[in-house]
């Protein structure tokens, strides 16, 4: 289980209803994850060919691949 924080909550602002631009950035750091509930995103600039693909072992469809940095892993993601 990942805790996830809303930004609205973080800024003290009122929370939107969800809906389908909604993302939850999760984040790796030291051996823990956290998620940040955002309204939308627009563009990630991390390099492409930075991206392995998702382990061979994987049946999820919605996971594309991985970025991994020392210690940092950015997990990218269908949107549909």
């Amino acid at each position: 289980m990942i805790p996830i924080i809303s930004l609205h909550r973080i800024f003290l602002k009122k929370e939107k209803e969800l809906d389908s631009k909604n993302r939850i950035i999760v984040i790796h750091r030291g051996g823990k994850e956290i998620g940040i509930m955002v309204d939308a995103v627009d563009q990630m600039f991390l390099p492409q060919q930075k991206f392995s693909p998702p382990p061979h072992l994987s049946q999820n469809r919605w996971l594309t691949g991985g970025y991994h940095h020392q210690d940092l892993i950015i997990n990218k993601y269908r949107r549909k």
